[in-house]
C-alpha cells in the first residue's frame, strides 16, 4: 500500500500546470484546424477515404469549440461531399442537412445556395426528380439574391436537364420540348474557371439525352437533322477545355460514340467503346446496350441493360470530387496572417514543445517505478502458483494412470468398429456399381425415349412449309418433354394444337404420346365439328383412355387449339386453360380459353368448351404457349415469375420483327431472367412451349 501511495503522490506533483491568453491559445486552435485541412487535401488527391474524412472530422472539432459556425458548415459540407462521392448516401445526406441547418441560422446565403444545390444534384442522382426539382428552384433564388449571374445560369441549365428527366414519363412531345430548352440554356452559360467540371458533365449527359430521343424518333422524321447537329455542336463546345479533358476522357469517348450512332457509323462507335469497356459504369453500360441494339445484337442488349440498371441504384454522381478539392483550398488560405503573428505563433509553438518534453521525461521515470512494482508483484504470484503447482502434479499422475487404462479399452473398442466400417464400406462399393449401371441403362432409355418423341412432332423445316414464316420454342426440364405440339390438314383447314401436359419428364411425355395417339384417331371427324367440339371429343376419349372415371388417375392436358381455313379471313380457337395472343400494329389482344382442362374436371364433367371465330389481318402475329415460360423462376430475387405482363409487354415490342429474330429475343430474355439472381442458381421449372405464326 506504502508503495502505492508513493506512485500516487509522484503523478499529482509531476502535473505542470500553466496558463495561456485566451486570443493566444485560439490562434494556436486555428493553425492546428487548417494543419488538419491540408492534409486532408492532400489525401483526398491520392483518393485515400478514410484519411481524408478522418482529418476533415478533426478540423470540424476544433472549430466546434472555437464556435465559428462558418467554418463548421464549411466542413460539414465537405464531408458530406466525401460520403457523397463513395455512394455512402444516407451519411452525405445527413451532413449536407446538418449543415443547412446551421446555415440558415446564421443567415449565410452563399453557403445555404451551394448546399440546396448540392441536394438538387443528389436527388437527380437517385432519380428523385420532384424533390430535386424544389432544391434547384430555392438555390436559384438565392443565387438571385446574391447578384451571382454566371452560378444562376449554370443552374438554369442543371434545371433544364432535370426537366427532361421528368419529361421521360410523359412521353416523345415533352421529351422534344425539354430538348430545346436544354439547348437553349447550355449556350446561355458563362463559363467561368471554377465551372468547367460542371459545365462538361451538363454537357456530356445533354448528348446522350438529345440521342435517347433521337432513337425514339421515326425514320422519316425531319428532326432528326437537327438532332444530329445539335448533339455534335455541344460536343465541339465541350472540346474547347481540353485541359480538364483527362477527368472527362471516358464519358467523352462515350458521348463521340453516341454521335456517331446517330450517323450510323457503327464501326467508329464500336472502336470508342472498345477503349473503354474496362469503365463499369452506367455510361459504359447504357451505351453498349444501345450499340448492341443498332447492331441487332439483343441478346447482349438485354445483359447489358440489366447490367446498367443494377449500376444506376448504387452510384452516386461524382462531379463534385474536383470542386470539393478546390472550396478545401480557398478555405485554407481564405485568411492570411501577418509576418509578426507568425514569428509569435512560431515562439508559442517552441516553448508548448518543450513543456511536452519535460512532461515525456516525467512520465517515463513514472512508468519506470511502475514497472518496477509490477516485478516484484509477479515474482511473488508466482512463487505461491509454484507450490500450487507441485501439489497439482501428484494428483495429475494418479489421474493419468487411470486415463491410461480407459484409453486402451477404447481403442480395443474403435478397432471393432474400424472392422465394421471396412466391411460397410465393402458394400457400399458393391451397391454403388449396381446403382452406376442402373443409372446408365435409364439415361440410354431416356434418350432413346427423346429421339422416338422428336420423330413424332414435326420439325421447325416443316412447321415453315406448313404455315409459312412461324418460330417454334421447345425447351424439356427433363431430355423428353410433356410439352408437345400437333399439326394436322383435313379438307380445306389446317390444325394447330400447342399442349402441356401434367408433369414432365417420363411421365409427361407418356401422356404426350397418348394424347398424340388419340388426336391422329379423332382427326378424320375434324371437318364436321368446330374447335370447342373437338376439344369435347378429345376430353371424352383422354377420360375413357385413363379410366378417371373409377380410377384415381387425375392427369390432364391443358391446350390451345387453332383451325385457319384456307378461303376464309377467320380462325377458329378454342383453349383448355391456354390462352391465344394475336399482336397487330403493336396492340396485343388475348382470348381468355375455358377453365377446363382435357381430363376428368371433378364437379364440371357437364361443361363444354367454347369455339371463338376471330378475324385475322395480313401482318398479324399469332402465339400460344405454355406455362413453363411464364411461370418460370428467376429475377434479382431469384423467386419472381417471368410473368403473362412480362410476356405481353415483350410480345408487343418485336412482333413486327422476323420470326427468327423473335425466336433469338425470347430464348435470351428467359436466360437472363433465370441468370439475374446473384444469390444463387436458377433451374429451368417446367418444359417451356411456345408457337409464333406470321400470316
Amino acid at each position: 500500500m506504502s508503495r502505492l501511495i508513493l506512485i500516487v503522490t509522484f503523478l499529482l506533483i509531476s502535473v505542470v500546470s500553466f496558463s495561456q491568453d485566451s486570443t493566444e491559445v485560439d490562434s494556436l486552435r486555428y493553425k492546428e484546424a487548417e494543419d488538419f485541412v491540408n492534409k486532408a487535401i492532400d489525401f483526398s488527391m491520392e483518393d485515400e477515404f478514410d484519411s481524408t474524412v478522418s482529418y476533415l472530422y478533426k478540423a470540424l472539432e476544433i472549430y466546434e469549440k472555437l464556435e465559428n459556425n462558418n467554418r463548421i458548415v464549411l466542413m460539414l459540407t465537405n464531408i458530406g461531399i466525401m460520403y457523397s462521392n463513395y455512394d455512402q448516401l444516407q451519411q452525405g445526406f445527413f451532413h449536407y442537412e446538418k449543415a443547412l441547418k446551421i446555415a440558415n441560422e446564421i443567415r449565410d446565403t452563399s453557403n445555404l445556395a451551394w448546399l440546396n444545390h448540392l441536394l438538387g444534384l443528389s436527388n437527380m442522382n437517385l432519380n428523385a426528380f420532384d424533390l430535386a426539382a424544389g432544391y434547384l428552384e430555392k438555390s436559384k433564388e438565392l443565387y438571385t439574391l446574391l447578384q451571382d449571374t454566371a452560378e444562376y445560369k449554370l443552374l438554369e441549365a442543371i434545371i433544364a436537364k432535370n426537366n427532361f428527366d421528368m419529361a421521360k414519363q410523359k412521353g416523345l412531345n415533352e421529351m422534344i420540348k425539354a430538348n430545346v430548352n436544354q439547348e437553349k440554356t447550355l449556350k446561355n452559360v458563362e463559363v467561368q474557371d471554377f465551372m468547367v467540371i460542371d459545365y462538361l458533365s451538363l454537357c456530356f449527359s445533354s448528348v446522350y439525352d438529345f440521342y435517347y430521343v433521337f432513337s425514339r424518333l421515326s425514320p422519316n422524321d425531319t428532326l432528326k437533322n437537327y438532332y444530329k447537329k445539335t448533339m455534335q455542336e455541344i460536343y465541339d463546345e465541350s472540346l474547347k477545355y481540353e485541359e480538364y479533358m483527362e477527368l472527362y476522357s471516358s464519358r467523352q469517348k462515350i458521348s463521340n460514340a453516341y454521335i456517331f450512332l446517330a450517323k450510323g457509323n457503327l464501326k467508329q462507335a464500336g472502336k470508342l467503346l472498345k477503349q473503354v469497356e474496362e469503365r463499369n459504369t452506367p455510361e459504359f453500360y447504357g451505351a453498349m446496350e444501345e450499340y448492341c441494339k443498332v447492331s441487332g445484337d439483343y441478346e447482349n442488349a438485354l445483359k447489358y441493360g440489366e447490367l446498367r440498371n443494377k449500376c444506376e441504384k448504387t452510384v452516386f454522381s461524382s462531379e463534385f470530387a474536383v470542386k470539393y478539392e478546390r472550396n478545401l483550398t480557398q478555405q485554407a488560405y481564405e485568411e492570411k496572417i501577418s509576418a509578426k503573428e507568425n514569428n509569435l505563433r512560431k515562439l508559442k509553438i517552441n516553448y508548448k514543445e518543450q513543456q511536452q518534453r519535460a512532461e515525456v521525461r516525467k512520465n517515463f521515470f513514472t512508468a519506470f517505478l511502475v514497472f518496477i512494482a509490477l516485478i516484484i508483484g509477479i515474482m511473488t504470484v508466482m512463487g505461491i502458483h509454484q507450490i500450487r503447482v507441485s501439489n497439482d502434479m501428484s494428483r495429475s499422475n494418479e489421474e493419468i494412470l487411470k486415463f491410461n487404462n480407459d484409453l486402451k479399452l477404447k481403442n480395443q473398442d474403435i478397432l471393432a468398429q474400424k472392422i465394421a466400417l471396412s466391411n460397410l464400406k465393402e458394400q457400399i462399393e458393391v451397391n454403388s456399381y449396381d446403382l452406376k449401371r442402373l443409372n446408365t441403362y435409364l439415361s440410354n432409355s431416356i434418350l432413346m425415349a427423346q429421339d422416338i418423341q422428336k420423330a413424332i412432332i414435326p420439325d421447325l423445316k416443316s412447321m415453315n412449309a406448313f404455315f409459312g414464316e412461324c418460330f417454334v420454342y421447345l425447351e424439356p426440364k427433363n431430355i423428353v418433354s410433356g410439352d408437345f405440339y400437333w399439326i394436322a390438314e383435313r379438307s380445306d383447314k389446317k390444325y394447330l394444337i400447342t399442349a402441356d401436359c401434367t408433369g414432365h419428364g417420363v411421365p409427361g411425355a407418356l401422356l404426350s404420346i397418348l394424347g398424340i395417339s388419340i388426336l391422329s384417331d379423332l382427326a378424320p371427324n375434324f371437318p364436321n365439328h368446330n374447335a370447342g367440339e373437338i376439344l369435347d371429343g378429345f376430353k371424352n376419349r383422354f377420360v375413357k383412355a385413363l379410366r378417371q372415371g373409377s380410377g384415381d388417375l387425375d392427369e390432364s392436358i391443358d391446350l390451345s387449339l387453332l383451325i385457319f381455313d384456307k378461303n376464309k379471313t377467320t380462325l377458329q380457337y378454342a383453349g383448355a386453360k391456354r390462352p391465344l395472343y394475336v399482336v397487330r400494329d403493336h396492340v396485343l389482344q388475348k382470348y381468355m380459353p375455358d377453365l377446363l382442362s382435357i381430363g376428368r374436371n371433378i364437379g364440371r364433367e357437364n361443361l363444354k368448351f367454347t369455339n371463338h371465330e376471330i378475324e385475322i389481318q395480313k401482318g398479324d402475329m399469332i402465339y400460344t404457349f405454355s406455362d413453363g415460360i411464364t411461370d418460370q423462376m428467376g429475377g434479382e430475387t431469384g423467386f419472381e415469375k417471368f410473368s403473362q405482363p412480362t410476356l405481353r409487354t415483350l410480345l408487343t415490342e418485336i412482333a413486327e420483327m422476323t420470326c427468327a429474330q423473335q425466336y433469338r429475343i425470347i430464348a435470351a430474355a428467359i436466360k437472363n431472367h433465370k441468370a439475374l439472381s446473384t444469390q444463387f442458381i436458377v433451374n429451368q421449372t417446367d418444359d417451356q412451349l411456345m408457337i409464333g405464326i406470321k400470316r
